[in-house]
């Protein structure tokens, strides 16, 4: 049966056909989908009721047969389901452009469970690499977001992390896109996609912890090419990075005259070395060093001897810069996700006035700081905070004054300042919970140092209730001391 219509929309030149075919004599184009295969739960529906909705396909005069353009699991079912013939609508080819066939086909398989993210980044990639669109062009397309087809795109280009889409289909384009960043470090790109697959709520931080990570690493590695270049040695260091024995900075030395030492006039001394020494990336700097510099005929400048640390010492010490980094990391992506919700519908966050009243009430216990937190406050609203108090203070006052935000912005973004420092500070167990539980409500994911800084905070709380209580409890035992006034104020009543 062949019957002509014409489609909403169209002109009676361009008719669409629907006709009946034999499934087998059907041919596959390339489409989005990597297995087109169908599930057993369409191959049962297209047995008992056929095809509800038709395939659309093309006809072909090279190969004097029917393409399928839409539809290809529906075909397949209905062959493995063995029917002898389904309805199709054929289109005329001229009409079917290879953008639009791989833009409906990333459209019908998006709606449909079971496309990969890795499909969907594929198949972006192709209408870019293909026909030349560009993301704004797909995402109009496909009514979808142009950031997430960027990120899409950038995904489907590395190999490494399409690999990774693959067997993690958990992790979302965004996330694979910044995996991307760390395709020639395998291994903390697969520590990455750990996190984002089974931990989502700790990728952000872990990221900016990956990437400070190898800001050092590449910054050491430069300053320590400039010492090879100069023909400097590098000083001996343990796996610490502490000086081995015998070796100490020049800066703490003296001559056999007493006279300090100083990269010059050092350069000669046989002991003379280099270490590259920092905490963070911008602090890292050359430390010029002397090997046995007893042997030498150097001292230190003061009479007391460095104390030697033990291996255990080193260790809690390495731990606990670890931990700092990793707190000032996860603060810093907590930061950018309030930095991001401020230019929203902030007025319509629910409990928003109440959280403001919280932090705008808070006495603090700072004497001399600016209660609003200027160097917390005006990096929430794009504004370089200056390091000196008075300064930040003083550019607060500026923006301010300049109206350039809004007034309620300004106060929320306030607000938030005054938590975030009174969180980080660890002064408020009430008010840390209070703002990590606000923000929870209002879509952050909290991250497993957030939540280990809550449960600390409760803690610190009940201690402190169970503290209070035994004390009551000693007091009751021992007499209220304000008995003894009871019937001298009853005396004085009259």
């Amino acid at each position: 049966m062949t019957t002509a219509t014409t489609a909403p929309g169209q002109s009676a030149i361009e008719q669409l056909q629907l006709i009946t075919i034999d499934p087998s004599t059907l041919r596959s184009a390339d489409q989005i989908r990597e297995d087109a295969t169908p599930d057993g739960q369409l191959i049962d529906s297209v047995r008992a009721s056929g095809i509800l909705q038709p395939p659309t396909v093309v006809w072909n005069d090279t190969d004097g047969a029917f393409y399928i353009v839409f539809g290809h699991r529906r075909v397949g079912a209905a062959i493995l389901a063995g029917l002898a013939a389904i309805p199709v609508i054929v289109r005329d080819a001229s009409t079917i452009t290879g953008s639009l066939v791989l833009e409906q086909q990333i459209v019908e398989n998006e709606r449909r469970e079971g496309v990969t993210q890795r499909e969907l980044s594929r198949g972006w990639a192709n209408l870019e690499g293909l026909f030349g669109l560009t993301p704004e062009d797909i995402a109009t397309a496909i009514a979808e977001k142009p950031d997430r087809v960027r990120a899409g795109i950038r995904a489907a280009r590395s190999e490494k992390t399409s690999a990774i889409l693959s067997t993690k289909p958990a992790i979302d384009l965004e996330q694979a896109a910044v995996l991307t960043e760390f395709d020639e470090h395998p291994s903390v790109q697969a520590e990455l996609a750990d996190t984002a697959s089974t931990k989502p709520a700790d990728f952000e931080w872990k990221v900016r912890s990956a990437r400070d990570k190898l800001a050092k690493d590449a910054r050491v590695a430069e300053l320590k090419a400039e010492l090879r270049a100069a023909k400097v040695k590098l000083a001996p260091v343990d796996t610490y990075g502490s000086l081995k024995g015998g070796a100490a900075a020049i800066a703490h030395l003296v001559d056999e005259k007493g006279k300090k030492l100083t990269e010059k006039n050092h350069a000669a001394c046989p002991g003379h070395s280099a270490r590259v020494a920092g905490y963070r990336v911008e602090d890292f700097a050359i430390e010029y060093v002397c090997r046995d510099y007893a042997e030498h005929g150097h001292r230190r400048a003061n009479a007391v001897a460095a104390r030697e640390l033990t291996d255990e010492q080193k260790q809690e010490i390495a731990d606990r810069e670890a931990r700092q980094q990793a707190l000032e990391a996860n603060r810093a992506a907590r930061r950018q996700w309030i930095h991001d919700l401020l230019p929203g519908k902030i007025n319509q966050l629910a409990g928003v006035y109440e959280y403001m009243a919280a932090a705008l009430l808070d006495n603090g216990d700072y004497y001399y700081d600016d209660q609003r937190a200027p160097k917390w406050t005006l990096p929430l609203l794009n504004v370089d905070a200056p390091d000196n108090s008075s300064e930040a203070t003083a550019a607060l006052d500026d923006l301010i004054a300049s109206k350039r935000i809004a007034p309620f912005r300004l106060m929320l973004a306030t607000s938030f300042g005054i938590h975030e420092k009174r969180t980080e500070h660890g002064h408020d167990e009430l008010l840390t919970i209070r703002h990590l539980e606000q923000l929870k409500k209002w879509g952050y994911p909290l991250t497993e140092i957030d939540e280990t800084a809550l449960a600390a905070c409760r803690e610190a709380i009940a201690n402190r209730a169970h503290d209070d209580a035994l004390r009551a409890e000693g007091e009751g035992l021992d007499g209220d001391p304000r008995e003894d006034d009871v019937d001298d104020e009853s005396d004085n009543e009259d």
